[in-house]
Formats: structure tokens, C-alpha cells, sequence
């Protein structure tokens, strides 16, 4: 699974998508991370686990918004 980045629509999406079903955004940051979850959200934003592409190990990262 992967997460739309669009801090309006967060839909779950097929992680072999580039774009997000519901919105049409890009779901990978950079062309390398992919959020897999929402793991945390506050005041000034939102954290997400992801998962770094580009790097033959995929490991787990994340991403503030």
C-alpha cells in the first residue's frame, strides 16, 4: 500500500501505482520515498512512515509534512 501525499486526500493506494487513484497526485517523494502509513499528526503537520527506492536495501525512513 502507499499513501497520497496531498494533505487533503491521504488515500490508500495499490503500491505499484505512480499516481494517486482518487486525486492524480504523485505518490513517491522525490521519485524515491513512499509513505506506507500515517504514523503521527499534530499542529504543524503530519509524519509518515516510507520506504527509501532508491536504495538497493529499501529501509524504512520517514516523512515529516
Amino acid at each position: 500500500m502507499s499513501l497520497c501525499l496531498n494533505p487533503d486526500c491521504l488515500a490508500v493506494n495499490p503500491e505499484t501505482h505512480q499516481f494517486c487513484q482518487k486525486c492524480g497526485q504523485k505518490l513517491w517523494l522525490k521519485e524515491r520515498h513512499q509513505a506506507l502509513k500515517l504514523i503521527g499528526q499534530g499542529g504543524f503537520g503530519k509524519t509518515f512512515l516510507a520506504v527509501d527506492l532508491d536504495k538497493p536495501s529499501r529501509p524504512h525512513c520517514v516523512i515529516k509534512q
